[in-house]
């Protein structure tokens, strides 16, 4: 609407003109409109606005005012913010939507997660408790495989001693037969080796005989 500033107006020589009549206003309480739109100003008759209707729209600093030109724009910047804010309403409300469900997902995840885990602590729990039980089972077995063991080295050693002793025993009963024995063995293998060298022998006068003939 028009400046209601009477220093500004007064001092500063304001002049308003009406666009629709072109006559200037100069009076601070001049009837004239200023287009909240253009700010061109149109005064109340060329409007065909009455006193009474003025005086609301002067009196009110919360209504606004636009000239016919402005007025189908304002309409349509209007009805344009509305269908954008319902576009914005509907799309934030598709992405809460979406958001809520995203949650939802990962909560979901996260429980089927926690639930695998869990069941691998168990299974690994489980394989600790059954190699922790194999581990003294075969502790266990070797402990009494070397029981065993170091028994039978016992007895074997027992053993070996007793016989050690028999055969001392004897060989000490029966020394003269040993001797006996000993010098037949040797005497039979003295004879076979004078018989290889007679062997040896004939066949090197049988050799040297070939080649004496060869050579004549």
């Amino acid at each position: 609407m028009k400046e209601k500033d009477t220093v500004r107006s007064e001092d500063a020589g304001e002049v308003w003109r009406c666009v629709d009549c072109k006559k200037d206003f100069k009076d601070i309480n001049s009837r004239i409109l200023e287009c909240e739109r253009c700010e061109e100003h149109h005064c109340s008759k060329c409007i065909k606005l009455t006193d009474t209707e003025y005086d609301i729209l002067d009196a009110r600093d919360d209504m606004h005012w636009y000239c016919n030109k402005c007025e189908q724009k304002v309409l349509r910047s209007i009805h344009l913010d509305k269908e954008i804010e319902q576009k914005l309403d509907t799309f934030w409300a598709a992405v809460d939507e979406r958001m809520t469900q995203v949650s939802k997902d990962i909560e979901v995840v996260k429980e089927s997660t926690k639930a695998r885990m869990q069941a691998v602590e168990g299974v690994v729990k489980d394989m600790r408790v059954d190699m922790n039980e194999n581990l003294l089972q075969i502790n266990e077995d070797m402990n009494k495989v070397k029981a065993e063991v170091d028994k039978q080295l016992t007895i074997n050693q027992k053993e070996l001693s007793n016989l050690s002793l028999k055969v001392n025993e004897i060989v000490e009963g029966q020394e003269g037969k040993w001797t006996e024995v000993v010098k037949k063995q040797v005497n039979k293998s003295l004879e076979f080796v004078s018989y290889n060298i007679e062997v040896v022998q004939q066949n090197l006068c049988g050799a040297r005989a070939e080649a004496e003939e060869h050579r004549d």
